[in-house]
């Protein structure tokens, strides 16, 4: 299972859309990588001067498509997760242009960990983000054990995992982490137009700003190796497995 991505560049601004709302844009074994070569290989082009990163449908991305994961060996798991997830984080970090998250729905455990590493989020007011892993007996992964506690702060970060809480459009503007919320019917023009104005700054700023702002990268790299590692655990563990199948199979008799 591989969600479709498409690209396109409107006025300076590049577009990267999740597009297969059937499966509310889920990411298969592989589509951060290939996330991550749509993002330099855009990122990259000269006309570009943002990238803008969305889904299509009624959500951003459900986040990892579970069935792919559960029950697999667990180093195959560990170095799969330690690859597909050093990808996007170096495609983001790198990227010479200014980063845009722009939750059209729900962004759901990956796909809020995907958010988190743009430059700027907007969000529909319907969209949120959510971490579901704890209830299916899992850990944060994509970085978000380092990204979460640097947007809203360490007590509130673990309120939020432990629980496996959500933050809606509305928490996000209050807590800072969405620079703008906007009505659904009206939210692509508000992204354009804002993605526009950041595409006229100078050449280079933003990729400079992002690099003095950025933590270490040896540091970084650690925590998704830790990160990978014990959920490559969790995966294979019989409860998580079990919750993980139920669900799994719900989604199946949904798109059926």
């Amino acid at each position: 299972m591989s969600v479709v991505i498409d690209t396109h560049c409107e006025r300076s601004v590049g577009w990267i859309r999740f597009n297969s709302p059937e499966s509310a844009n889920a990411l298969g074994k592989q589509d951060m990588s290939r996330l991550a070569a749509r993002i330099s290989e855009l990122g990259s082009e000269k006309t570009v001067r943002a990238l803008v990163i969305t889904g299509e449908g009624a959500s951003f991305s459900a986040g990892a498509a579970l069935g792919d994961l559960n029950g697999a060996d667990k180093e195959d798991v560990t170095a799969l997760m330690v690859a597909q997830m050093s990808a996007i984080h170096s495609a983001l970090r790198d990227c010479p242009v200014a980063t845009i998250m722009a939750l059209n729905g729900p962004a759901v455990g990956a796909g809020a960990g995907i958010a988190l590493l743009g430059d700027f989020i907007f969000m529909a007011d319907t969209a949120r983000l959510a971490f579901p892993f704890a209830r299916l007996g899992l850990v944060p992964d994509t970085g978000l054990t380092q990204s979460l506690p640097i947007a809203i702060g360490m007590t509130r970060s673990r309120a939020v995992l432990m629980s496996g809480g959500t933050l809606s459009a509305e928490e996000c503007r209050e807590l800072g982490v969405a620079a703008g919320v906007f009505p659904c019917e009206a939210f692509a023009q508000e992204v354009q137009k804002r993605a526009e104005d950041l595409a006229k700054m100078p050449t280079g700023i933003h990729y400079e700003i992002r690099q003095l702002l950025q933590t270490r990268e040896a540091s970084a790299h650690r925590r998704l190796q830790a990160e990978a590692t014990i959920q490559a655990g969790r995966f294979a563990n019989e409860e998580t497995r079990a919750v993980i199948e139920a669900i799994v199979k719900k989604r199946t008799k949904v798109n059926d």
